[in-house]
């Protein structure tokens, strides 16, 4: 007989109703969000709260963007933290725009400090600019640094991320002085200079530069990631083509709240009223288990 417990909404639920509950986010977090999104956010949020990190950072993903923020801005800010941790910077970045200042600071405090910095860094962009989408895990090695020290850093660094093919070498103002190629490091004498092995930067994508300009840059057709600097070249990180693609083909797709409305109401709520019933036929089948004492 599975034991009641209660969520964080007071609402009693058994043990297999939740394992039940957080395999469906873990499994269907498409199908998750459009369900979620009939609930007000505050309800939405309790729900979040009670699911693994991992299950409930991929739901807020497949949401529509106002109403995941409007989840963090009732859950508590250290759950809504350690699901900001389960989902890339970006995402994370463009999630926190749409809450209150306040909410934002407690959402970052709760955040270890890189990660809070490197967030900070994408929302100092406006959100239709490049850095919106700067990735900021970036290798970089210095100037004046050796093969042998470069070689070392594409090892932890691979240990971490993937692998990457080239580095991005860094003055000691970091900012941005050439491109070191893997290859490079591997047939190069560990005892030369990085200075001498690196080549310059095909390109550099200024953080504040639109969104649609930058797509439709000349690099690309023999490129996908190029570095991001600001105003003054630091290097902030980089921007991959795939990702620019994305997210403005989901731009296209993203409907006004009114259409998007028909479109739910259109295509999805025979669908959504057929889970809704399941879910609430599984906590009724629960509840009434409970009380045969089955």
């Amino acid at each position: 007989m599975a034991t009641p417990e209660r969520d964080r909404g007071g609402i009693a639920v058994d043990v297999s109703t939740r394992v039940l509950r957080d395999a469906f986010l873990g499994r269907h977090p498409g199908d998750a969000a459009l369900l979620l999104e009939r609930m007000a956010p505050s309800d939405a949020a309790v729900l979040l709260a009670e699911a693994p990190a991992a299950n409930a950072g991929s739901t807020l993903s497949h949401m529509s963007r106002p109403f995941a923020s409007a989840c963090l801005e009732h859950g508590e800010a250290a759950r809504g933290a350690a699901i900001l941790l389960t989902i890339s910077h970006h995402a994370a970045a463009a999630l926190c725009r749409g809450v209150s200042d306040a909410k934002r600071g407690e959402l970052f405090a709760a955040l270890p400090r890189d990660t809070a910095t490197r967030l900070e860094a994408l929302l100092a962009a406006g959100a239709d600019s490049v850095g919106a989408l700067v990735d900021p895990r970036v290798l970089s090695v210095p100037e004046d640094a050796s093969m042998r020290q470069a070689r070392t850093r594409f090892r932890r660094f691979g240990s971490r991320e993937r692998t990457p093919l080239y580095a991005y070498v860094t003055r000691a103002d970091q900012t941005l002085a050439g491109v070191l190629s893997l290859r490079r490091v591997v047939m190069t004498g560990p005892g030369a200079s990085v200075a001498t092995a690196m080549r310059t930067p095909a390109a550099m994508i200024a953080v504040g530069a639109s969104i649609d300009a930058v797509f439709r840059r000349e690099e690309w057709q023999r490129l996908h990631v190029l570095p991001v600097v600001d105003r003054v070249g630091v290097l902030l990180g980089t921007v991959r083509y795939d990702v620019l693609r994305g997210h403005l083909e989901r731009r296209e797709q993203e409907p006004g709240p009114a259409a998007g409305l028909d479109v739910v109401r259109s295509f999805t709520e025979g669908y959504l009223k057929g889970l809704a019933t399941l879910v609430m036929g599984l906590a009724h089948t629960g509840a009434r288990s409970e009380e045969t004492g089955s």
